[in-house]
């Protein structure tokens, strides 16, 4: 995949997920189905992070993937996040990932990473 295509998906799913969030009344940010999944804030939160695990990664040349702590640690921290806090920190770490792809060599990206998400899996960086 083009590094000019990967960017263009994230900016994409980044500014259709801010749109999305921007519309979601206030007294529903933090309403769960069933009282069981997830709030809005936190999917929210978690994908405002996302793009800064991404982009250690790409920095690790891929050496690097989060551990179990600190995806708890992660957690705690958007714990307090309101609306706004999460677009931002999902602007800004889209922005940094994207500044990292951008400069990242074609070869890395290519590079075979494996993820213990999903059962495990094996796919280009990339990707």
């Amino acid at each position: 995949m083009s590094k000019e295509l990967i960017i263009a998906m994230i900016e994409m799913g980044r500014d259709g997920l801010a749109r999305t969030a921007k519309a979601v009344p206030d007294d529903k940010l933090n309403w769960k189905p069933l009282d069981n999944g997830r709030s809005v804030l936190d999917v929210l939160g978690e994908a405002a992070q996302t793009p800064q695990m991404i982009t250690q990664m790409l920095h690790s040349n891929g050496e690097s993937m989060p551990s179990r702590e600190e995806f708890q640690k992660l957690k705690q921290e958007r714990a307090d996040w309101d609306r706004d806090k999460c677009l931002q920190e999902l602007q800004s770490n889209s922005d940094a990932l994207i500044e990292a792809i951008g400069n990242a060599p074609e070869e890395l990206l290519a590079k075979p990473i494996h993820s213990p998400m999903g059962g495990g899996m094996t796919l280009a960086m990339g990707v």
